[in-house]
């Protein structure tokens, strides 16, 4: 489902658009290779997939960017959750 029919589907409930950014990418690839950055990719969007709750959703937007849409029910809330998926994503060795 796109984020639009979701939020249209969906009125009483807030949303926040979160852009995720991997931060100097290039580098794993140039040190890494290919195949490591792109298994590095598919790591950050499952463990954003898997943590996200019901009417959330993600979407791989460019090379090194993600789209998050989160159910938003305050500022506070939104960036604890935040911080947990990067913590998530950091305790991964790949």
């Amino acid at each position: 489902m796109k984020s639009e029919e979701l939020i249209n589907a969906n009125p009483s409930i807030n949303y926040a658009i979160v852009t995720v950014d991997v931060y100097q990418f290039k580098i794993i690839n140039d040190k890494f290779g290919r195949d490591k950055g792109d298994s590095t990719l598919k790591h950050i969007y499952h463990t954003i997939e898997d943590s996200l709750h019901e009417n959330e959703i993600i979407a791989r937007t460019s090379s090194d960017n993600f789209k998050v849409l989160l159910k938003y029910d305050n500022d506070q809330l939104c960036i604890e959750k935040l911080k947990l998926l990067c913590f998530q994503i950091s305790q991964t060795s790949l």
